[in-house]
Formats: C-alpha cells, sequence, structure tokens
C-alpha cells in the first residue's frame, strides 16, 4: 500500500504529537465534544486573503483555498490551506495543521507543517475574541516570537479569521498582519 502526502504528513504529525498516546484508551466523548469547537472549518473554502504593512494598512490582497476534515476516527481535526507565495520558485505556500485535544482537559492543541519547513506547536488560549489560538517559537525567516490567531464572526456559510505577530525582540506587535475571510464552496 503506498502512502499519499497527506496520509504521510498526517502520520509523521501523530507520531510527533501528544495524540499518539491518546489513541489508545482516550475519553472520546469529551475530545469529541472539544474538537467540536472546529467543526465549523469541515468542508472546503474560499479566501480572500489580506496581508498588512507594519503600520495597519493593506499591502497585498490575494485569493487561496482551504479545507477541513475530521480524521483519525474523531480524534483529531485536518485543516489545510493553499496560499499564493512569492518566496519560492513555485509560488505557493502549502500548510496543515492537525489540532487534538490536550491530555486530562478540554483545550485543542495543534502542530503545524507547512511548505517552508517550519513545524510549530499552536495551544488554545482562553478569550472573549473568538476561538483563539497561539504559535510560540520560531516563525518566519526564523524570527523568534507569538503569533495570535483569531476565529471570529463565524456562520454556517463563512467565517473570518485574523492574526497578530508579535516579535520576541521588544520591538511592538502588529495586530492584524495577516487576515483572510472565508465562504463555503457550494
Amino acid at each position: 500500500m503506498r502512502l499519499h502526502f497527506k496520509e504521510a504528513v498526517i502520520a509523521a504529525l501523530v507520531l510527533l504529537s501528544p495524540i499518539g498516546a491518546r489513541a489508545q484508551g482516550a475519553d472520546n466523548v469529551s475530545q469529541s465534544e472539544t474538537l467540536d469547537q472546529l467543526s465549523f472549518l469541515e468542508g472546503s473554502w474560499d479566501l480572500t486573503t489580506y496581508f498588512y504593512n507594519g503600520d495597519g494598512t493593506l499591502d497585498r490582497q490575494s485569493t487561496a483555498t482551504m479545507t477541513g476534515s475530521v480524521v483519525l476516527g474523531g480524534l483529531g481535526f485536518v485543516q489545510e490551506g493553499k496560499f499564493p507565495y512569492e518566496g519560492n520558485s513555485i509560488g505557493l505556500f502549502a500548510a496543515m495543521t492537525l489540532y487534538t485535544v490536550k491530555p486530562n482537559s478540554d483545550v485543542l492543541a495543534a502542530i503545524s507543517n507547512n511548505s517552508l519547513g517550519n513545524r510549530k506547536m499552536i495551544d488554545q488560549v482562553n478569550s472573549v475574541d473568538g476561538l483563539v489560538f497561539e504559535t510560540r517559537g520560531e516563525l518566519f525567516g526564523g524570527r523568534p516570537g507569538v503569533v495570535r490567531g483569531r476565529y471570529i464572526n463565524i456562520t454556517d456559510d463563512s467565517f473570518e479569521y485574523e492574526q497578530d505577530y508579535c516579535p520576541e525582540d521588544g520591538r511592538s506587535c502588529r495586530v492584524r498582519a495577516f487576515a483572510y475571510k472565508a465562504t463555503r464552496k457550494s
């Protein structure tokens, strides 16, 4: 049996994440309820993306696609995105994120891998600003920092995502450095 790229990446992410240990004897009911927070992402989406300058003005706008699906018998959720990108020879930035539930909690965690070779650990944080995740560590270009992303204005057929970037070198955070609006494909 030959593994396809997506299946190989999911397998690798599972082995590198806490989900592998939880797959045996996990409380599937509470995991399922926690993963339900991501149910709005299930399906195929068209995105309008917005990249902002440091002063908050719009740098550029483009389109992208994204899919979301339940995996591993309900123990995880995968989100895949494909974005135009000028920083490599193929002109594409692709990312795959595997979400699961942290052991002994009702909090989501994720591991993300992308076409630039970055692998990031992501944690859900409590917030009144919608469904919020934080990524810490080495980010794009090898710069250390924190990225905080928020899913907001969620409906059955659309949602928005906003992302802030805070470098660890003492500079001020860039609020809404990147954003997208998603519309469900029909």
